[in-house]
């Protein structure tokens, strides 16, 4: 597969190029994004924390135009996820201590990227924004205690996962969820 990864400035961006290694990637930094295209069969947004979107909408204005006009399957990792759910409309609220660490999420809403995985799914945390809800263009799959964890856009192969798969490297690669995003996206062609 042809991906386009997005560097939003994780600290983990080895970590994500280690899983997508088997995969042709063209990492780009957010910052010198153009206009979508339809060259790349998925996307990835990462992680990062050079600014909080909430007060920088400006500087994330590039990104959030790709993910309003691409056509191609995206999946929003923490950052991304909030980009996704800032995109269409949805309110961020920061938390007052920052999440990081080991955190249990209930998958809600059954989903072909959940097939063959338990309802509760342990996964690695590491940020300061929630979203509680969602306006109608995306749909809650998974919650823990600080909201949402996996959204889906309804009407396009959109997802975002408000913890880090990439930082699970030592699961069993069938149950990474960017592993199972990709394979939805093989199908999406």
């Amino acid at each position: 597969m042809n991906i386009l990864l997005i560097d939003n400035g994780t600290r983990y961006i080895n970590h994500l190029l280690t899983l997508l290694s088997y995969e042709q990637v063209d990492l780009k930094p957010w910052s010198q994004l153009s206009s979508a295209s339809r060259e790349y069969d998925a996307i990835i947004l990462s992680g990062g924390h050079s600014y909080e979107i909430a007060t920088h909408s400006k500087e994330y204005a590039r990104e959030i135009a790709y993910i309003k006009e691409s056509p191609s399957p995206i999946l929003g990792i923490c950052l991304g996820f909030e980009l996704i759910a800032y995109t269409f409309g949805a309110k961020l609220k920061k938390i007052s201590t920052q999440e990081k660490g080991t955190l249990e999420i209930e998958i809600t809403t059954p989903d072909p990227l959940f097939i063959g995985l338990k309802q509760r799914v342990r996964v690695f945390e590491n940020h300061r924004w929630v979203v509680d809800e969602l306006p109608e263009d995306l749909s809650s799959l998974a919650r823990s205690k600080d909201g949402i964890e996996i959204l889906r856009h309804n009407n396009r192969m959109m997802y975002g996962v408000q913890f880090h798969p990439e930082l699970c490297l030592d699961q069993n690669k069938k149950e990474n969820f960017i592993t199972r995003f990709l394979e939805q996206a093989r199908l999406f062609k």
